[in-house]
């Protein structure tokens, strides 16, 4: 099965979410953006620690073991929503996003700890740089180059910038979730949650 490590939202974040998305497709709307972007449903928006991929039942019991001992010693802490960002850059948009800020320190503390347990169950380790966000919309396979340009300019210069979002939320735990490609869109579902039990104060 194909999964990865996340931290899911609370309602308040996923509705500033969603209400961030409709901003974005009516500004986007007279360059036809709104269109040529595919919207993630804001229910199923989340913070990828790790993508794992093809993980075997040995996998997911020694993921569960190093997820239980990582989350017994970490405490809650705080995040909220960031700026608007794409990947890979402006001119070539693929996927627009929403950074994280808050308790920057304790989440690369958090992701390094799952990376470290994701190449202790045998997957292959990662040779990206961790990078927080949250999937507001990908480019479709349909948008020609000069377009994608044209809303990769308009959102790095227009009113997209100006977005003040004020959405915060506690990460109390972690969840390993599997994901089931279909013809509608990605199907999540979670395997197992690992809660952040560790009775210190909070950390940042």
């Amino acid at each position: 099965m194909r999964t990865f490590i996340a931290i899911d939202l609370s309602p308040a974040v996923k509705q500033q979410v969603r209400t961030l998305q409709q901003r974005l497709q009516s500004a986007l709307r007279p360059l036809g953006g709104d269109h040529l972007l595919k919207w993630t449903k804001p229910d199923k928006v989340h913070v990828t620690l790790r993508f794992l991929g093809d993980t075997g039942e040995v996998q997911t019991r020694c993921m569960a073991e190093e997820l239980g001992r990582i989350t017994s010693e970490m405490a809650p802490f705080a995040l909220q929503l960031g700026g608007i960002g794409v990947f890979p850059n402006w001119p070539r948009l693929r996927v627009l996003w929403v950074g994280v800020d808050g308790a920057m320190a304790a989440l690369h503390r958090l992701q390094q700890a799952v990376e470290a347990a994701a190449q202790a169950a045998g997957f292959t380790a990662e040779d990206k740089s961790f990078s927080p966000h949250i999937t507001l919309a990908r480019m479709g396979n349909s948008a020609r180059s000069e377009e994608v340009r044209r809303i990769g300019e308009f959102l790095r210069t227009g009113s997209a910038q100006e977005t003040t979002l004020t959405a915060t939320w506690r990460v109390e735990e972690i969840v390993h979730m599997q994901s089931q490609l279909r013809p509608e869109g990605a199907v999540y579902t979670p395997i197992e949650h690992f809660a952040l039990k560790y009775k210190g104060t909070d950390q940042s």
